[in-house]
């Protein structure tokens, strides 16, 4: 069995997606719950528009040592500019969610 590619375009049902899986992947909305790590953070930088990205935690569904840990890891990771993170912060969520701005 030939392995596929995720921006292949020549797959079973490609008229269903014709650019390629990749491009409509790109299309959703991202958070950070649980990726603090830059291994993590740099897949999603190399997916992810950073306007389609939001700040996320898990918690309460995780403890909070947890939450801690992952959101130290998102705050320390350098792979962001300062209005990138503000964006991921807080503007992003507020441009998807207007009614929620303060």
């Amino acid at each position: 069995m030939k392995r596929k590619k995720i921006n292949e375009t020549t797959l079973q049902f490609q008229e269903k997606y014709p650019k390629g899986a990749l491009h409509y992947i790109k299309q959703f909305y991202f958070d950070t719950a649980l990726s603090g790590d830059t291994a993590a953070l740099d897949c999603l930088a190399s997916i992810a528009h950073p306007d389609r990205i939001l700040f996320g935690s898990d918690y309460p569904y995780i403890s909070e040592t947890v939450a801690e840990v992952e959101t130290a890891g998102f705050d320390s990771y350098n792979g962001f500019n300062k209005e990138t993170f503000e964006a991921i912060n807080r503007r992003n969520a507020e441009i998807l969610f207007p009614r929620f701005t303060s």
